[in-house]
């Protein structure tokens, strides 16, 4: 296409604010500076599945699963996860998930209380005052789970994470009953069991992983913890000799 440009004598009616304005028309319009590249942010999801000691789902510490491996192993683990969360967070900023709850559990006991043997028992009952807490500790217990990722150009995520939790076993009872003597119908002595005098003390089991991976976008990590004992040296004082274990699957995706 030609353009051919007409050069002409401006009228004295058009004035210098005239020509200011025609001058300005005709001047090459600057170009527009470019747009900052947007980056996407990524969604971090997490599913913990507690499982026994012994189970089939598995043995690998960490691995990476696609979408259908992980569908697959849904299907089998056939259960409600104790732990859930979905967050999102721009490229390379730390978020954290939790449910962690305070839990209060007493450390020492004042002894039990026996009447003296030297005092005489009225009536029929028998005065006697198990032990009872007198000194208390809190800890937390429950799961938090922190990601940092940065998405590269070829659709992986460079993820950091951390997975902190701590769990209720159950209980160990160090008390023994106090009892007394009693006569049975055929004039026998039997122990009769005043009270039985609990003296319960918490099993914690405590897991931490951290990890870091190279994991394709849209695909699933699969942590696993699943014989690992807690804390106590003593006899395990539950039916299963090794603490029960979970599986935790981790996807990460662009938003």
């Amino acid at each position: 296409m030609n353009h051919h440009l007409r050069f002409f004598r401006p009228s004295a009616r058009l004035g210098a604010a005239g020509i200011a304005l025609l001058l300005s028309s005709c001047s090459t319009p600057k170009p527009e500076p470019p747009l900052a590249a947007v980056q996407k942010g990524l969604t971090y999801e997490i599913r913990i599945f507690d499982v026994p000691a012994k189970h089939p789902f598995g043995s690998q510490g960490i691995e990476s699963m696609s979408p259908q491996q992980a569908s697959d192993l849904l299907k089998k683990l056939d259960r409600q996860p104790s732990f859930s969360g979905v967050i999102s967070a721009a490229p390379g900023q730390t978020k954290t998930l939790g449910n962690k709850k305070d839990f209060v559990y007493p450390t020492e006991w004042t002894p039990p209380q026996l009447p003296r043997a030297d005092r005489k028992i009225v009536g029929s009952g028998f005065p006697v005052t198990p032990a009872t807490p007198k000194s208390f500790q809190t800890t937390q217990i429950g799961t938090t789970v922190s990601f940092t990722g940065q998405k590269s150009a070829d659709g992986f995520v460079d993820l950091d994470l951390t997975l902190d939790r701590k769990t209720l076993l159950g209980f160990v009872n160090y008390g023994k009953p106090i009892t007394t003597d009693a006569t049975d119908w055929l004039g026998r002595k039997v122990p009769v069991v005043i009270t039985e005098n609990r003296i319960e003390k918490p099993i914690f089991r405590s897991d931490r992983i951290k990890s870091s991976i190279l994991l394709t976008e849209g695909d699933y990590l699969v942590l696993r913890n699943p014989d690992a004992r807690p804390a106590y040296t003593g006899d395990w004082p539950f039916q299963e000799k090794r603490k029960p274990g979970f599986i935790a699957l981790i996807r990460v995706a662009s938003h």
